[in-house]
């Protein structure tokens, strides 16, 4: 396999497991640039949050299709809510280890 067909590969595998994608960070630029580089999605979850806010203004505006575009919408606000934990648990667990490496 090529090496452009490998890191293709690399990246799907990453995209489908964010757990791989952790560690390779922390491997790759330790966990204080992971846990800096994790901390700013929460500017991303909360504009898509608030986008789902006024995708769910627009789905009120559908009664035919808003039965529909609410159950993607609420499915959307679960998986973004599974991305918050994971930052929290990124910033407080690695802020741990910080510690302890300090001491």
């Amino acid at each position: 396999m090529h090496r452009l067909q490998l890191l293709l590969r690399g990246l799907q595998l990453l995209a489908q497991r964010p757990d791989l994608t952790l560690e390779l960070l922390c491997d790759l630029v330790g966990e204080s640039v992971t846990r800096a580089s994790m901390l700013t999605l929460r500017e991303d979850i909360a504009d898509l949050t608030e986008r789902l806010s006024e995708s769910e203004a627009t789905a009120a505006a559908l009664p035919h299709r808003s039965k529909y575009l609410l159950l993607v919408i609420d499915f959307l606000r679960d998986y973004l809510e599974l991305h918050r934990e994971l930052v929290d648990r990124v910033e407080r667990e690695l802020a741990e280890d910080d510690q302890r490496a300090a001491s």
